[in-house]
C-alpha cells in the first residue's frame, strides 16, 4: 500500500466509522462491508515493480494487433462444438484461407474452379473446405491436419 493509497483510504476509513458509528443494525453491517470490500479490492489490484520505485502500468497484450488472428483462433477452438458451429463459422472460414491460398500460390480460383482446387486439397479433406459442403465434424487431429494442409498448399 503506497501513502497515496492511505492518504485517500485514511479519510474515507473515518468517514465511514462515524457513519458507522451512529448507524445501527443493517445500515452499520452494510457501511462495514463496503469498507472492507473497497480495502479488499485496493489490496488485491496487481501491480508492476519499476526498476525507479513506484509501479508500472500493466503489459500490453502482445497479440491487441492481430484481431484476425484472435478470431481465427477462436474459431478454430470450437470446431469441435457443433456441425451447425462447424458449418457456419469454421468451414467458411476454412473456405476462404484456402481460397487466398490456392489464388496466391496457384492462381486458382476455387469458387471458378472447384474440381481443381479439391485436386490440389486432396480428396480426402476437401468435404471440410468445401464451401457447399455440410455435415463434416472434425476432431483435434483432423483440424490439425487440415490447418497444416492449408499450409503446405
Amino acid at each position: 500500500m503506497t501513502w497515496r493509497n492511505i492518504a485517500v483510504l485514511g479519510p474515507v476509513a473515518v468517514g465511514v466509522g462515524v457513519v458507522a458509528g451512529r448507524a445501527v443494525g443493517a445500515v452499520a453491517a452494510a457501511t462495514g462491508l463496503a469498507v472492507v470490500v473497497m480495502v479488499a479490492a485496493l489490496l488485491a489490484t496487481p501491480r508492476t515493480p519499476r526498476s525507479g520505485g513506484g509501479y508500472a502500468a500493466p503489459e500490453p497484450d502482445p497479440l491487441a494487433p492481430f484481431v484476425t488472428y484472435r478470431k481465427i483462433e477462436t474459431s478454430l477452438g470450437w470446431a469441435n462444438t457443433s456441425g451447425t458451429h462447424y458449418d457456419r463459422v469454421v468451414r467458411p472460414l476454412l473456405a476462404r484461407l484456402l481460397a487466398e491460398r490456392l489464388l496466391e500460390r496457384h492462381g486458382v480460383d476455387m469458387a471458378a474452379r472447384p474440381d481443381l482446387a479439391r485436386d490440389l486439397v486432396g480428396p480426402e479433406l476437401w468435404p471440410y473446405f468445401d464451401p457447399a459442403g455440410t455435415g463434416a465434424r472434425t476432431g483435434d487431429a483432423a483440424l490439425r491436419r487440415l490447418v497444416e494442409r492449408l499450409e503446405e498448399v
